[in-house]
């Protein structure tokens, strides 16, 4: 059973299109050096539901299990870009929820 680590973002708006990719490409960069992170997904939110709540876009992040994501959680590099992302979003930790889902 694989484990689906999913981040929704609330972006400032002086946030630009090059910071989000940015970003997006150095957690893409991870899944090459942590065992059983398989894949990532990064894009804005295209819903017409209108019940976004204001998170624009999301991570989508798949691990062979929840020790590889404990994993991913604990590495260096990500708690860096963890640090990076808060200052992205509008209200830094209010800015973010984490969802995750085992399927």
């Amino acid at each position: 059973m694989s484990l689906k680590h999913i981040l929704l973002m609330k972006f400032r708006d002086s946030v630009s299109d090059t910071e989000r990719q940015a970003i997006w490409f150095e957690y893409a960069a991870l899944r090459a050096r942590i065992d059983g992170f398989e894949t990532v997904k990064f894009g804005p939110n295209t819903s017409r539901e209108g019940l976004d709540k204001g998170f624009t876009h999301a991570f989508v992040m798949e691990f062979y299990n929840a020790a590889a994501r404990d994993a991913y959680l604990e590495n260096p590099e990500h708690k860096k870009l963890m640090v990076r992302l808060l200052k992205m979003l509008d209200g830094a930790i209010n800015g973010l929820v984490v969802f995750d889902l085992e399927a």
